[in-house]
């Protein structure tokens, strides 16, 4: 259940991620300061939260945000950086090409699916 009890459905998990990694630009990347900003459920914004430390998007204090404003690439970066969240992505460090590389995952968390 969202803000006023509607239900969560898909669309809104995908905008939802969108709110989320803006509001992790404006206040960081703190669970309890975007809850309170977006007023949004605590658990799928942790949800969300764990898949964007795990990528280090969300890495200690900082917000990865940077490839957001590149001018060639920026809408791509951060429509995959939803994607992450969303968990439709998973990224990963690769030693072997010294870059992030995002794949599907293996199988969807069952917090994926419940959503």
């Amino acid at each position: 259940m969202c803000p006023g009890g509607t239900v969560l459905r898909r669309t809104h998990f995908v905008a939802l991620s969108k709110l989320v990694l803006f509001a992790s630009e404006m206040v960081g990347p703190y669970v309890d300061r975007i809850v309170t900003l977006l007023g949004y459920p605590r658990g799928i914004v942790q949800v969300m939260a764990a898949r964007l430390h795990e990528s280090r998007i969300w890495e200690g204090d900082e917000v990865r945000c940077e490839g957001w404003f590149d001018p060639q690439k920026g809408a791509a970066t951060f429509i995959r950086d939803c994607m992450v969240a969303e968990g439709k992505l998973v990224r990963k460090w690769s030693e072997e090409n010294k870059e992030y590389e995002c794949d599907k995952p293996d199988i969807l968390e069952a917090s994926h699916l419940a959503i």
